[in-house]
């Protein structure tokens, strides 16, 4: 229990980090929920083989921090497959493209708590992902998950998620 809460006041001082230089600029006057709902790809053929190949993904952002250059995104996701489960907590620095572009990527810490072939883990990883906004609520993400070190014995849970999303 100790190193769990250790994990997690890690990620957030390192979230609260990231947050710093945006908060310091203008920011929009109110940060918006988002849900989302997708599918996701385990990277691993091991994880892959035991699981199959596609899981269902759900999830949800919280714009902690915006400007009318990109956003610092609070993200909680969960995914489920055959008995394993996996909550990703992700701090993500959003960036948009210039102009009116609907464009926009972004990464940022994350913390994955898996429990996956009876091995109940937490590793540290880093998102990296691009997205795109649909219209004023509507958008879609495709975001790779990197994440540091094996969850059990020769299997890795980093992953491939595609998601579309609506903010309320």
């Amino acid at each position: 229990m100790k190193r769990f809460a250790l994990l997690i006041t890690l990620f957030c001082a390192v979230v609260c980090a990231c947050a710093g230089p945006l908060a310091a600029q203008d920011n929009v006057p109110v940060p918006r929920w988002a849900v989302k709902a997708g599918g996701f790809f385990p990277i691993d053929s091991s994880l892959r083989k035991s699981t199959s190949s596609a899981w269902i993904l759900f999830g949800a952002d919280y714009a902690i921090r915006r400007n009318a250059g990109g956003e610092v995104t609070g993200t909680i996701e969960y995914t489920r497959k055959s008995g394993s489960d996996i909550i990703a907590l992700q701090g993500i620095w959003k960036r948009t493209m210039s102009g009116a572009n609907p464009w926009y990527w972004g990464l940022g810490p994350g913390l994955y708590i898996t429990s996956i072939q009876s091995h109940d883990t937490s590793k540290f990883g880093i998102p990296f992902l691009v997205g795109i906004d649909l219209n004023r609520n509507w958008f879609g993400e495709a975001k790779f998950n990197w994440v540091m070190g094996d969850i059990a014995p020769g299997t890795n849970a980093s992953n491939f998620t595609v998601s579309i999303g609506y903010r309320i």
